[in-house]
């Protein structure tokens, strides 16, 4: 007797009712995350793994089977997904066609070729927390496959709510305080101190601001939880937290630490994901995040041309392009210094570079010696053309408020595009 076209169907429903079943009853026992994985791979007959948002390993089921993956392979060993694998999943859209699909994906292309998989994100706290894998064995997956996986991720979602680990997967105190302070919610240094107490959060003395941000405007930083896990990792007391632009790693650090060190593995990091690090100046109080921050966000507001090719951009670099920014054209000539005004004229009317020789005086602390060095000419031709600028313009070499109004004026006239 044939079978009719709804038998399959029927069977399907009737195998996922058996498994809802079964998967209910364990989180009515409250039994552990692990138990529930371990009996969804038994019901699946498949490996499945479960990590955090960050790639960490939760539980990993193989029901004793051979996954030949080398991802699998890699997590078993270190409890980690690769860099290696994070970046292949944003490379090949992966972790975008996940984060943007409700249900479960079916993943048979690139790193899922060999092995097909069912990936989907877990909500925890209203946020991606987790992911889930379930690796295909000996069968093709079917739509019974696609209903369970929902089910079992809206059940591991309660669950890791209710895990005694749940703060892994929502913020963290510090980054709660952190948050506060950039919304302007939390601007009392006293219930700043009360809080930090509470969280038994002790600082060291400096903090300094880093903005990660894409490197090209038409992309956002894909696995920037992968990513924020690295930062945590390399930078120990350090907090890292999501922000509209990218992520925003608030470094700290001993007033006797070399910046350098910091900024070398900053422009590592940067080379490697393709973003853009936006650094702000050291500062001592934590209640001046909101300021350090803002400093940063208008660095990336500076046009593309003045960015490109630079991985690290620091504050005190683009003080003047950013003054740039805020001044308007009227502004612009109303703060240029007369003096300059004339010693630019004379310059382009005859070919004189007076403008770069008061510059590099400036530059060189107003020391003759340095700066004839470092446009290589006698001492003697440096001091001549100081005494000759002076007669142009009338401007003293020994006003120092003057020399700074002059260098300030050059700075704007250079920078703005």
């Amino acid at each position: 007797m044939e079978r009719t076209e709804a038998e399959p169907a029927r069977e399907q429903e009737k195998e996922f009712q058996y498994r809802k079943q079964r998967l209910t009853d364990c989180l009515l026992q409250k039994k552990s995350v692990e138990r529930l994985v371990r009996l969804a791979a038994e019901l699946f007959g498949c490996p499945i793994i479960l990590t955090t948002n960050y790639y960490r390993v939760i539980v990993q089921e193989d029901l004793g089977m051979t996954v030949d993956d080398p991802i699998w392979s890699y997590a078993a060993k270190t409890g980690y997904c690769s860099e290696d694998a994070v970046a292949s999943f944003e490379h090949e859209g992966i972790t975008r066609t996940v984060l943007s699909n409700e249900g479960a994906v079916l993943l048979d292309w690139g790193v899922g070729k060999a092995i097909p998989r069912i990936l989907q994100k877990i909500q925890v706290f209203g946020k991606t927390g987790a992911y889930i894998g379930v690796f295909q064995a000996d069968r093709p997956f079917e739509s019974v496959d696609f209903q369970t996986t929902d089910l079992v991720c809206q059940i591991l979602s309660l669950m890791l709510e209710w895990s005694g680990e749940s703060g892994q997967y929502g913020m963290q105190v510090q980054e709660s305080i952190l948050s506060d302070l950039l919304r302007g919610e939390l601007s009392s240094a006293t219930l700043l101190g009360e809080r930090m107490r509470i969280a038994q959060w002790n600082p060291l003395a400096l903090f300094r601001c880093a903005l990660l941000i894409p490197a090209s405007t038409a992309r956002q930083i894909d696995n920037s939880d992968y990513l924020r896990q690295s930062l945590l990792r390399r930078f120990r007391a350090s907090c890292v937290l999501p922000v509209d632009h990218g992520l925003l790693l608030l470094l700290n650090f001993s007033a006797d630490r070399d910046p350098e060190d910091d900024e070398t593995e900053l422009e590592r990091i940067a080379a490697h994901y393709q973003l853009q690090v936006l650094l702000s100046s050291p500062f001592p109080h934590l209640i001046h995040l909101r300021s350090y921050y803002e400093a940063c966000l208008t660095m990336s507001q500076l046009p593309r041309a003045l960015r490109e090719g630079k991985r690290i951009l620091r504050f005190e670099d683009v003080l003047f392009p950013v003054l740039g920014q805020i001044f308007t054209d009227r502004q612009r000539r109303a703060f240029t210094q007369s003096q300059y005004r004339i010693l630019l004229d004379h310059d382009r009317e005859n070919g004189t570079e007076y403008c770069k020789t008061l510059r590099t005086y400036v530059e060189c602390g107003c020391s003759v010696t340095k700066a004839s060095q470092n446009l290589y000419i006698h001492r003697n031709t440096m001091a001549k053309r100081l005494s000759r600028i002076s007669e142009l313009c009338g401007l003293s070499m020994e006003d120092g408020q003057a020399l700074i109004h002059f260098y300030l004026s050059d700075q704007l006239h250079n920078t703005i595009l």
